[in-house]
């Protein structure tokens, strides 16, 4: 099993030795990890994502664990259940690409869900406090019905909390366009944003 180490630095460049063990933390995860990200919220929490691969046959061969850490490198157990939250879409094998936060503390986790050989967009939007959010949409979402696969390159959370995505749209084994993605507040395509929500 793969081990996660945090190490946490000053201004300055020196190691905060004030922070968790002598400003390190390690975390052991018990899996095998694909992915990673890692957010600092603004009231110093430590939000930690990985994608890991499940022992099983099938679609569902890789999932999400979100972790929060208070501001003392402590697990925050008030986060999800017990201080993680498992996020798994559509019994598909999933793998965090990109995790944004909003200025009012919503999580935002932007993935790619393997559905047989192609690789969709999918969204998921958890509260502050690790739960999903009822009001957004949860779940995959395939970009266009032509699409075979969609590589996600970044992603940014606008004013309005409209999600940009940025990646690579493929519609067959050998085409494929640079795209954006627009997603409303709550979660659905924006239609009056480009073309019917995407830019290729």
């Amino acid at each position: 099993s793969d081990r996660v180490f945090l190490y946490k630095y000053l201004p300055d460049g020196s190691r905060d030795l004030s922070w968790s063990n002598s400003g390190q933390k390690i975390l052991t995860t018990g899996r095998s990890l694909n992915s990673i990200e890692v957010k600092s919220q603004a009231d110093g929490k430590i939000l930690i994502a990985y994608g890991f691969l499940v022992n099983t046959t099938g679609t569902n061969t890789a999932d999400i664990l979100v972790q929060r850490l208070l501001s003392n490198g402590l697990t925050d157990n008030s986060f999800g259940y017990n201080g993680s939250r498992l996020i798994d879409v559509a019994q598909q094998a999933d793998y965090i690409e990109q995790l944004r936060l909003q200025e009012d503390g919503k999580i935002i986790l932007v993935n790619q869900t393997i559905v047989g050989a192609n690789g969709q967009l999918s969204v998921i939007r958890l509260l502050a406090n690790g739960r999903y959010d009822p009001a957004y949409q949860q779940g995959l979402k395939t970009i266009l019905p032509t699409t075979v696969s969609f590589d996600i390159n970044s992603a940014l959370v606008k004013k309005d909390n409209k999600l940009l995505i940025a990646g690579n749209n493929h519609v067959s084994r050998f085409q494929s366009s640079a795209g954006l993605l627009q997603l409303n507040a709550n979660g659905s395509v924006d239609r009056n944003f480009a073309t019917n929500g995407i830019y290729l």
